[in-house]
Order: C-alpha cells, then sequence, then structure tokens
C-alpha cells in the first residue's frame, strides 16, 4: 500500500474495508470530523467571500488589515 501513504508524521493506520481503503483514526477524532463536515454541509450555512466577510464584519482598518495580512487577502477594496 506505499502508493497509499500518509503524509510523514501522520501516525493514522491504512485498513483495507472491501474494494476500500479506510483510515483509523481515534473515536475523538471522528466525532471533531463530523461535525466539522455537518458544518461544513449544513444547507443554512452562509458562504461569503472573505473581503465582503471583512465590509460586514464590524472589525476595525487595523483589525481588517491584520487578518488581510494574517491570511494573504491583499490590501483590501480599492
Amino acid at each position: 500500500m506505499t502508493e497509499h501513504a500518509l503524509p510523514p508524521g501522520d501516525d493514522h493506520e491504512i485498513v483495507q474495508r472491501g474494494d476500500d481503503l479506510a483510515v483509523v483514526v481515534p473515536m475523538e477524532e471522528y466525532q471533531k470530523l463530523r461535525v466539522t463536515y455537518a458544518w461544513h454541509n449544513s444547507p443554512g450555512r452562509v458562504v461569503t467571500t472573505p473581503e465582503t466577510f471583512l465590509a460586514v464584519s464590524g472589525l476595525s482598518e487595523s483589525e481588517q488589515r491584520v487578518l488581510r495580512e494574517r491570511y494573504g487577502l491583499g490590501n483590501g477594496p480599492a
């Protein structure tokens, strides 16, 4: 299964389940993944661009600048 190797330092186990490969994770990690998946795929979730979010966030210009620099968002609207 070397063609399906995990990234270096990842100590999860890969198992074969029928025709599929699966990764064994601790239950706590699985539960966090399920919550993240449910949130990401929830029908009421609002998806917006970073700039739109910043425009309606109520953050000061300096706070917005910090976030733009931290996440590589550029200098904002022209």
